[in-house]
């Protein structure tokens, strides 16, 4: 079992702290609004999607001109170990990037903080932006960093992943559940309690859907072990860790296993998304996570 639940890594999310240096400003640049200093609550759970302008804007009119050959940084890995690093402008941008566009781990979450609010003149309080789009998470960028950073990469240093290798925050949904599942799940009763599973959005024939295509989206989402327990009529509720557009944010919450069949292209299971779904549910193909 990873050293790390999905429910425990999403808190790193949302409880994380940044540490947030004196703003630097060009001379005679009066501030709009100051920040806060030292170790500070910076909750990185809003749902990211897409491509955004904001980081260019941020790290080419704000950042870039301001740095030297390196950068020292304060950072608080997911280890829970603060670390005082040393960053050239490459490595600096290589992580700056990520977040802006839902992909970033925990560290890079407070690379992005940290640069925005030392070196722009920000009129943007911390918590609204954090409230609004400018970083966040979106599904696989969630799920992915998961994979990639506790279940494959557990005790390495979060400078040396790639957001874009595979698998990771980048990969789609058909490509996680075959790279990173032993098991197609056809059943209910085949469910383990201390297991964890990788859910993905599908079609009624079982087609996973990617986005592209046909498709503006699609849907990536995790359980966490000992989460499992059954409900009357055959049913079962399990915990899922998501980053979502339902509610705009990184989420847990309880899914319910309605019903099951067997489809063309595999074993459609239809779920509900919380006490309060009222829909006919949601189709997904789910698999045992491979650890």
């Amino acid at each position: 079992m990873p050293a790390m639940t999905p429910l425990e890594f999403a808190d790193k999310y949302r409880k994380l702290q940044t540490f947030l240096y004196p703003q630097e400003l060009p001379a005679g640049v009066a501030p709009i609004y100051v920040p806060p200093q030292g170790w500070t609550p910076s909750p990185v759970e809003h749902y990211r999607l897409g491509h955004s302008a904001w980081w260019q804007t941020f790290w080419r009119h704000d950042i870039a001109p301001r740095l030297g050959k390196s950068l020292k940084l304060r950072i608080r890995n997911m280890y829970g170990q603060d670390e005082d690093l040393d960053l050239d402008p490459q490595q600096l941008s290589r992580h700056f990037y990520p977040p802006f566009v839902g992909k970033g781990s925990p560290e890079q979450a407070q690379v992005a903080i940290q640069l925005t609010y030392r070196y722009r003149r920000v009129s943007t309080s911390l918590p609204d932006f954090l409230k609004a789009d400018f970083i966040g998470l979106d599904c696989n960028g969630f799920v992915g960093n998961y994979i990639q950073r506790v279940v494959n990469g557990w005790g390495h240093s979060w400078t040396s992943f790639n957001n874009d290798k595979d698998p990771g925050p980048t990969t789609e949904m058909s490509d996680m559940i075959q790279k990173c599942c032993d098991k197609p799940i056809t059943s209910a009763a085949q469910l383990s309690l201390k297991e964890t599973y990788i859910f993905v959005l599908c079609e009624k024939d079982g087609a996973i859907i990617d986005p592209g295509g046909k498709h503006a989206y699609g849907h990536v989402m995790i359980t966490n072990p000992n989460s499992l327990s059954p409900l009357p009529g055959g049913q079962y509720k399990i915990k899922v860790v998501e980053a979502t557009a339902a509610g705009m944010k990184l989420r847990d919450v309880d899914y319910t296993i309605k019903s099951v069949a067997t489809a063309k292209l595999g074993t459609v299971f239809t779920v509900l998304r919380g006490p309060d779904d009222r829909s006919d549910g949601m189709p997904v193909r789910i698999a045992r996570l491979k650890t």
